[in-house]
């Protein structure tokens, strides 16, 4: 939790609130949008509305697993996603047993769902370009993390693949 007395704790937190949210509103449904609005109508994709309720699914899967990989870092590891105010502790419970980036797997997953859901060809554009950012950020940050947490994430990293869950 977070000391309300303490100033840098609750600035961190202030900043998690309105960059982090603003980030997330961008990526999970500004974008998105402005992609199904301006860009779609140039694109034919998936017309089937029964394919459409499998999208509402993945919609709702990939949002409930970067949630529960959010609180994750708030609960076990006590800090953020958000670099300023990033975790103390390595977070290997929960999704984090069987991949290591469920939280990435998450949005790419709900922003997949919104393609199908929606019809959409440039949001699913849109979420392999994601995967792709983020795919080249994890290669960075794995390195941070690497010398943040030492031999504990080093072992992680050779027990727990980064993309494809081991269950």
């Amino acid at each position: 939790m977070i000391n309300i007395k303490d100033k840098q704790e609750r600035a961190n937190a202030l900043k998690t609130f309105f960059i982090g949210g603003t980030f997330i509103m961008c990526i999970w449904i500004g974008f998105p949008y402005l992609i199904h609005k301006f860009v779609d109508s140039y694109l034919v994709f998936l017309g089937a509305k029964p394919v459409r309720w499998l999208g509402a699914i993945l919609n709702c899967l990939g949002y409930a697993l970067a949630v529960w990989c959010v609180m994750l870092f708030i609960k076990e590891g006590k800090g953020t996603p958000l670099p300023f105010a990033h975790p103390k502790k390595l977070v290997i419970k929960g999704p984090y047993r069987f991949v290591r980036n469920p939280m990435v797997l998450g949005t790419v997953l709900f922003l997949f769902g919104n393609s199908v859901l929606l019809g959409s060809v440039g949001i699913f554009i849109y979420a392999v370009i994601i995967f792709i950012i983020m795919h080249l950020f994890v290669l960075i940050e794995e390195g941070a993390l690497t010398r943040r947490f030492g031999d504990e994430y080093v072992s992680y990293l050779q027990k727990t693949p980064r993309w494809l869950p081991k269950f």
